[in-house]
């Protein structure tokens, strides 16, 4: 029997349905759907006493209310529009309101829904958890889950990483220590590969950025795709990260080594597919 439930509701009323997304330990629970006929009402419990402020947004302030109303975000979004070119305007101090105090940085590119960094932030309080991603409404409500469950060593960032990684490392506190690309958008069309997120920039900035001993994780259950990013890392890096051998004979591993699954991960795991999966190690 749970003793003590975190859990944050964001809960609309319509005259067709009723909505509950609920957070318990990082975790989705099962959405509930219940037929009603009355006015559009939204509300979130409100974050306790005590609880971090909320991140630096693009204009510097803080991140809109979780009380906003829920916006389905789209499965896809085209990281080269015009409004996703633009620089991050991240607010002089904003690793300071992001965490409580200055610890090893992990960045998680692409967190979507952010489960995966909170159970991360949760299972390694030595660490800041700082997950990227491009859609604000994923952002917004994974803000507030965090500031309700008051994690210290957990932020979201919306942002385009092929865009803003660099000024984002570059002005934070906390050192970088490792980084995870799990599952992007394989983006399958031939013209559409240039949407991909794994682009020798990005590659390069993380090899430059990761100290020795660092680590670059990524994953897929697009072979292709797996394969397409594991050939711009070691083109892009040359001998500067080298990744750690797979049983397999083709090098991929058969086992995620930072322990904790994505929710892609687990529903794949279900399904019977397979994930191929590389690690590689800053010299």
């Amino acid at each position: 029997m749970l003793r003590r439930v975190d859990v944050v509701l964001l809960i609309a009323f319509s005259a067709s349905s009723v909505r509950v997304d609920a957070m318990q330990r990082g975790a989705a629970l099962p959405r509930a759907i219940q037929r009603v006929s009355c006015a559009r009402i939204y509300a979130v419990a409100p974050a306790p006493p005590g609880a971090p402020p909320r991140a630096a947004t693009v204009d510097g302030g803080e991140s809109p209310s979780s009380s906003a109303r829920w916006k389905r975000p789209r499965q896809h979004v085209n990281p080269l529009a015009s409004h996703h070119q633009r620089p991050l305007k991240l607010a002089t101090d904003w690793d300071a309101r992001a965490f409580d105090q200055p610890r090893p940085l992990h960045i998680d590119i692409g967190c979507a829904a952010g489960h995966f960094c909170v159970h991360l932030a949760d299972a390694r309080p030595g660490t800041n958890v700082l997950g990227l991603e491009i859609r604000e409404s994923l952002v917004e409500r994974a803000n507030g889950w965090a500031d309700v469950r008051a994690i210290g060593n957990l932020r979201f960032l919306q942002c385009n990483a092929n865009v803003d990684l660099p000024a984002i490392a570059s002005a934070c506190r906390s050192p970088l220590a490792s980084v995870s690309i799990q599952f992007p958008d394989p983006w399958f069309k031939k013209r559409h590969h240039k949407r991909r997120v794994v682009q020798p920039e990005l590659v390069e900035h993380i090899a430059a950025r990761l100290p020795p001993g660092g680590t670059l994780f990524v994953q897929s259950d697009v072979r292709e795709l797996a394969e397409a990013m594991r050939e711009q890392i070691e083109q892009t890096t040359g001998d500067r990260l080298a990744p750690a051998p797979g049983p397999a004979s083709d090098g991929w591993l058969d086992h995620n080594p930072i322990g904790i699954a994505t929710e892609r991960e687990i529903a794949t795991a279900r399904k019977g597919g397979n994930v191929w999966r590389a690690l590689y190690t800053r010299l």
